[in-house]
């Protein structure tokens, strides 16, 4: 067995007699000894196989040594486990002044008092030191087998106390090492309380009790005070909400061991906001009294999220520029409006407006003017509503008004006309006053339909025609407007494949020079045969090509067709081809006028390309470089019907033309003493002034010609020098000329 550590013994005695003999007691080498002491202490007659006790002496001739020698073991971490103390220890301290200076180094310690003297009885000792188990009293002389005993007994009692301490001390250790983790998780769990917003609370559903922290008291909004039952809990919560909840309890009240209950609530504030709740309740067993309908919940502020999911929800149903309900808001009450029409037995009128050329605003005054402009144009229709209208920005310049609850078609134009002496008014645009066009389309439920869809393209199809009409108009829905838009949209695919099919072809008409009257040059006009529709008036298919873009297919058909005719036919003949601006957006434009000039052999000197200022209208920059391109190639670049649009000036001053072309308009009313003479010769002066070359068009009288001659009119062109004609009859006239 392995060996244990020494006890240490303290033998306090003023006698070194006494302390010799403690030390023969106590001594290892007094092997018989501690073989007989232990054979009595035991009871057996056998030594058992143990490990007896091996004693470190210490001696101290007085009291104050001792105490010394205590605090000194203390201190080294070696403490005394016996202290074996005289009682008079002349001229110091007697032993009871000694063990009580002992015990305050080292409390601990055992104590007995050795005395062959009769100085104190015991209870004056345990009066003086007081009630203890560490302290005993061997009389002198005394007996050898006392004393082992004593110090075997009394220094394992003292180690086993340590023991116990330790083990207590690991023990509180222990605890409050748990008790601290258990404070830091309440703490904690409390800080994420307080982040999380969020409160708890007990409930009995059969004594309708209610019991809530004070985190539960301040979401509920209760100033400090407290809710004594369910019902007081239900009536601190929206009004709203009192019915649901009454219901979630009382099912819950039927089967509480299978209570699962979570919803949303609101709270109302002094402020008249509110607070968002998500609250859930569990079942939580029984009550005390081993019945069911103990209930435990948790109660969380939700508003940050709530008023963030509005938000959200918001942004997504309404316009971000106005304000205005977007075109998912307005579909939405369409709806809803269209499904009370059989129940109220009334209308509803679906009102689409669009602001004319308002891309002109964009361009003239820039993209803050145009949304300063679609703002006010919001704020004019809101303004003109009734409260049960809605008013909605479908996208770009278009908005719509949704006119429940009609009767007649008399009052939605009544309203109309409301709100347009209202739009007609002037706008401010760049700190000036300026007028804006819009137009409207109606659409009527029942009479046009009862689906959102439809009504909505039947109020598109009268917008169109307001727009075809002249625009700063409203037209109401029919159903021609629906048998029009059907054919238009037959004529549309039937154009897709005109070109493929060979059904287009051109036509040439003469330009001739004023002066000599001799044919200089053609210009190619586009037509187009049906196969069953027959001829397609230019106006009707070249409007529809440049709404779908197949303008530009149709385009370049018709540079490479001219190209090739005039090469064909001619060697000096000029030839001037119509251009549209979505040409010029599509991709390479330069590229593909360079492709045709190469593989019809046509010299660039003698293409023209005719264009009006719309080409302007979109990506100014981008389309003068294009014509610069041209141009250095020796492509003639011509403004075509010079006059009609709003900003002819200042494009002749951004790009150098090589001609203009005067629109037709004038020549028709320029009788004697009219405006139109007086610009007839406006432009011709101009054009002398600016170095290009002038044509008029729509000469179809002997006056006219003489009128653009005198006026000296490069080139003239129209009906008095023939109709338009195929190439080949074109020709043929030449050279019979």
């Amino acid at each position: 067995m392995s060996a244990m550590i020494p006890s240490r013994i303290l033998l306090v005695d003023d006698t070194p007699a006494i302390i010799a003999d403690y030390r023969k007691i106590l001594s290892a080498s007094w092997s018989g000894q501690r073989l007989e002491a232990a054979e009595l202490f035991l009871g057996e007659q056998q030594t058992p196989e143990v490990d007896l006790p091996v004693f470190d002496l210490v001696a101290a001739n007085q009291g104050q040594e001792a105490v010394f020698l205590v605090e000194q073991a203390v201190s080294e971490g070696r403490p005394f486990s016996l202290a074996f103390v005289d009682m008079r220890m002349p001229p110091g301290w007697d032993g009871l002044e000694t063990i009580e200076r002992i015990w305050e180094a080292d409390p601990d310690m055992q104590l007995v008092i050795c005395s062959a003297y009769s100085d104190h009885t015991w209870n004056e000792i345990r009066e003086r030191i007081g009630e203890t188990d560490q302290l005993l009293i061997l009389k002198k002389p005394f007996d050898r087998v006392e004393v082992s005993q004593i110090a075997v007994a009394m220094a394992e009692k003292w180690r086993l106390a340590q023991a116990s301490r330790k083990v207590a001390l690991e023990k509180a250790q222990r605890l409050e090492h748990v008790e601290e983790s258990l404070s830091q998780h309440s703490r904690h769990l409390a800080m994420a309380s307080e982040l999380a917003r969020l409160g708890y609370c007990s409930v009995n559903l059969l004594a309708r009790s209610f019991d809530a922290c004070n985190r539960t008291r301040e979401l509920l909004n209760m100033d400090g005070r407290d809710i004594n039952n369910l019902d007081e809990f239900i009536s601190r919560l929206h009004p709203n909400d009192h019915p649901q909840l009454r219901k979630l309890f009382a099912a819950s009240a039927r089967d509480p061991l299978s209570t699962d209950i979570e919803c949303k609530t609101r709270v109302l504030l002094g402020d008249s906001s509110e607070r968002h709740l998500q609250m859930r309740f569990v079942a939580a067993g029984v009550d005390e009294a081993g019945r069911p309908g103990a209930l435990f919940g948790v109660i969380q502020d939700i508003t940050d999220h709530e008023v963030a999911l509005g938000a959200v929800k918001h942004a997504s149903l309404h316009d971000p520029l106005t304000g205005l309900p977007n075109r998912a808001k307005l579909m939405e009450h369409l709806q809803q409006s269209l499904r009370e029409v059989d129940r109220h037995k009334s209308g509803v009128g679906l009102i689409l407006f669009d602001v004319d050329h308002f891309k002109r605003v964009n361009d003239s005054f820039g993209h803050p003017a145009g949304d300063a402009l679609l703002c006010e144009v919001a704020q004019r229709l809101q303004n003109s509503k009734r409260d049960s209208d809605i008013v909605a920005r479908l996208g770009g310049d278009e908005f719509a008004l949704v006119q429940a609850g009609t009767e007649v078609p008399t009052q939605t134009q009544a309203m109309l006309e409301r709100i347009y002496r209202v739009l007609r008014q002037p706008y401010e645009l760049d700190g000036k006053k300026h007028d804006a066009s819009i137009s409207a389309g109606i659409a009527l439920a029942p009479a046009n339909g009862l689906a959102p869809e439809h009504l909505m393209k039947s109020a598109d199809l009268a917008l169109y025609r307001a727009k075809q009409e002249g625009r700063g108009v409203y037209r109401f829905f029919d159903d021609e407007m629906d048998r029009r838009m059907q054919d238009r949209r037959q004529l549309e695919a039937d154009l897709r494949s005109a070109v493929e099919n060979d059904e287009l072809y051109l036509l040439y008409q003469p330009i001739v020079c004023t002066q000599t009257e001799r044919l200089l040059g053609l210009e190619a006009l586009v037509r187009w045969e049906h196969p069953t529709r027959g001829l397609v008036p230019p106006l009707d298919f070249i409007e529809i090509s440049e709404e779908t873009g197949d303008i530009v297919g149709i385009g370049e058909w018709v540079l490479r067709q001219a190209c090739a005719d005039a090469q064909l036919y001619s060697n000096d003949m000029l030839i001037a081809i119509n251009v549209s601006p979505r040409q010029f957006q599509a991709v390479d434009f330069v590229g593909t006028v360079e492709d045709v000039l190469q593989e019809t052999g046509l010299d660039a000197t003698r293409l023209e390309l005719e264009i009006t200022e719309n080409v302007f209208l979109d990506r100014t920059n981008e389309t003068i470089e294009m014509l610069g391109a041209l141009r250095e190639k020796g492509v003639r670049i011509v403004m075509d019907d010079f006059g009609t649009g709003h900003s002819s000036l200042s494009y002749l001053h951004s790009f150098p033309f090589d001609k203009m072309k005067l629109d037709k308009s004038f020549l028709l009313n320029s009788g004697e003493g009219t405006h139109s003479q007086e610009i007839v010769r406006a432009v011709a002066g101009l054009g002398r002034s600016l170095g290009m070359s002038t044509c008029a068009e729509g000469v179809e009288t002997h006056q006219q010609l003489s009128l653009v001659q005198q006026e000296g009119y490069t080139y003239a062109q129209g009906y008095f020098f023939g109709k338009p004609q195929r190439i080949e009859a074109v020709m043929e006239a030449v050279q019979h000329v």
